[in-house]
């Protein structure tokens, strides 16, 4: 998601599904006041909503950032077992983020017919 665009987001409807768990944090002060500022401005979202989706906004930033592996991209038989090629953080980011996509929507009911995985298997070859 780009950052420009979450004040269009925030005025349109939200179907988003939530995970069973749930995440409780302290935030400080400086960064509460910020958000209590964006639920000011957008009454109509929640402030899980916002911080929602200033987190995926971050996230986003942050994935784009990840070094990808210093090495040339591993054959096709390296990618399951990943102890044996050495990949860069963000293919091991994007596996474990799989993995653990996976696991949540099974605890949500759901098996692997139903949804797919965060990114493509084209997206963790990505070098």
């Amino acid at each position: 998601m780009e950052k420009s665009k979450l004040h269009e987001q925030w005025g349109a409807r939200d179907d988003r599904r939530l995970a069973s768990k749930t995440i409780s944090s302290r935030l400080p002060v400086h960064i509460l006041a910020r958000i209590m500022s964006i639920c000011d401005l957008y009454p109509n979202r929640t402030r899980s909503d916002i911080i929602n989706d200033l987190l995926n906004a971050g996230l986003s930033v942050f994935e784009n950032e990840l070094p990808a592996s210093s090495f040339k991209c591993p054959p096709e038989e390296f990618m399951e077992d990943s102890s044996i090629f050495p990949f860069g953080a963000k293919t091991s980011y994007r596996k474990n983020a799989n993995k653990h996509y996976r696991e949540l929507e099974a605890e949500l009911g759901n098996n692997n017919e139903v949804f797919s995985d965060l990114f493509s298997h084209n997206e963790l070859r990505e070098c």
